[in-house]
């Protein structure tokens, strides 16, 4: 009787072993496949038109409101000769390549019209402020596509988006940490005026332009194509 209850605790000790093995063993398997588990892509943002207020006619009809436009204008239009003058590693090839990319991505995400043509200029006027290499032209694409659509968008891109559509070649720590780079070589001057802005003055002073939206869609498209 005695022998009969060892072996039954004996058999309860070995299962219990057995057990704990599997469980441990499962539990180093689960954490090898969610390491080798490629990066998931961040839920797609539901995109939310910004509500806008309707037409102003006495912004669009004021002459001294494109005067303005047209004084500030110089002061946010980098120069041309960066490429010569300050970058070592990129060349315009590459700053075409980035735009595309930038201008994909609002379209994807359907950004408001302004953000793509501020980003671009973020983008030129910081790289004619600060030299870099080629493998970090996409993550600053990047920061100022970020800072755009905090400036002109209600909805702002997120960090992990951004970073997936460069397929996680930026982390959003660095992403981060590039950001108050940026906003310190633009002087925080982040208030642009890009060619976006002059569409509605010039289609208010083309009489039969003025309510074609087809036209403004058109004009918009323009003035992305001339970014990029």
């Amino acid at each position: 009787m005695d022998l009969l209850c060892a072996e039954e605790l004996g058999s309860e000790r070995l299962c219990a072993s057995l057990e704990n093995s599997l469980e441990n063993s499962l539990d180093s398997s689960l954490e090898r496949d969610l390491e080798n588990q490629p990066p998931r892509q961040p839920a797609l943002q539901q995109h939310q038109r910004s509500q806008t207020a309707g037409r102003d006619a006495v912004i669009f009809e004021d002459l001294r409101v494109l005067q303005n436009l047209l004084d500030l204008e110089p002061v946010y239009v980098p120069p041309c000769n960066y490429f010569v003058v300050v970058q070592r590693d990129i060349q315009p090839y590459m700053r075409k390549v980035v735009t595309t990319w930038m201008l994909e991505v609002c379209e994807e995400q359907q950004c408001e019209d302004q953000v793509f043509p501020l980003a671009v200029n973020f983008l030129d006027r910081f790289l004619c402020a600060c030299a870099i290499s080629r493998r970090q032209l996409q993550l600053a694409a990047a920061v100022c596509l970020l800072l755009a659509s905090k400036i002109r968008q209600c909805h702002a891109l997120s960090v992990d988006l951004l970073c997936f559509y460069s397929d996680h070649s930026i982390v959003p720590d660095e992403l981060r940490r590039w950001e108050l780079l940026v906003l310190s070589k633009l002087q925080w001057n982040v208030t642009a005026v890009t060619g976006f802005d002059y569409v509605d003055h010039v289609l208010e002073r083309v009489p039969w332009t003025r309510r074609n939206e087809t036209v403004r869609r058109h004009a918009h498209t323009l003035v992305a194509l001339c970014y990029t």
